[in-house]
């Protein structure tokens, strides 16, 4: 079976305004949209053009840009709190030495900041405007660029990001630029969309164009594992329908997927 399925031009949405005379949008309404399959992670993907990646990068260093965790928000209280929780768990169970923490799409340094009045070092890396000045209000230092860092390497002992990982083409080797970045025994902890249910259905509805990869546990795992890290915990989210995972710099040989049944199950019916 071929592992392509090719939707058409889709929404390609990204933030809507109340504000008058608001510059036009500075990206398409409507993109193309195809779905593949990253055999030796049995990771369902989204077949991006460069046009396609062009036009995330505009978004990106908006000031109205995708979404982030907001103070003050009442899903950033249940979901951050969550997700903070998460990490904490991390660090006190695997490296109660931390000292020093980066995260990776910081938006509105909603973690950083709790993490900063924890008595942690941290530093956002973010090429949002919004970033920016959220963290000179907070006094947090920001990277004002796309990851990985090509200016600096970071040496920290642990790096988070929450909602990150689906938005890049490459997702090992994305992770695998954490390993240069974190001193000896560091960790990371993440969050993505926990797409298992829309893989298991066929479900469509799954659909952003800013999410080139869509995670189960096992695509997840697999990830981590070739991008040289051992997973010690991947777990449901009590908010926010995400999957959770903290892992440790590995050693151990990685040993890539075959079969496709997965995507042939997935898209048997969107398949013309």
């Amino acid at each position: 079976m071929n592992n392509t399925v090719k939707l058409g031009k889709l929404q390609f949405y990204w933030r809507n305004t109340e504000e008058p005379n608001f510059p036009q949008n500075p990206v398409p309404d409507f993109v193309d949209f195809s779905f593949g399959f990253k055999e030796e992670y049995q990771l369902i993907s989204q077949i991006a053009n460069p046009q396609t990646w062009e036009y995330l990068e505009t978004v990106y260093k908006e000031n109205h840009n995708v979404g982030y965790l907001q103070e003050g928000h009442d899903l950033a209280e249940s979901y951050g709190n969550d997700f903070l929780q998460f990490v904490l768990h991390a660090i006190n169970e695997y490296h109660p030495d931390t000292k020093t923490i980066a995260e990776v799409g910081a938006g509105g340094c909603y973690i950083l900041n709790r993490l900063q009045k924890r008595g942690y070092d941290v530093i956002a890396i973010d090429p949002s405007p919004t970033t920016h000045e959220r963290s000179k209000e907070l006094g947090i230092e920001v990277i004002p660029d796309f990851y990985p860092v090509k200016t600096q390497s970071l040496q920290v002992d642990l790096i988070i990001h929450y909602d990150v990982l689906e938005h890049t083409q490459e997702p090992a080797d994305f992770l695998a630029f954490h390993r240069q970045d974190l001193k000896k025994n560091g960790l990371i902890v993440f969050a993505v969309p926990d797409s298992s249910s829309f893989i298991e259905r066929g479900d469509m509805s799954m659909i952003v164009h800013e999410h080139f990869n869509y995670f189960n546990v096992d695509s997840l795992a697999n990830v981590v594992l070739a991008a040289g890290f051992e997973p010690l915990k991947i777990t449901k989210s009590e908010y926010g329908g995400v999957l959770y995972c903290f892992a440790h710099v590995s050693d151990n040989q990685w040993q890539p997927k075959s079969g496709v049944a997965l995507f042939d199950k997935f898209s048997r019916k969107w398949s013309y």
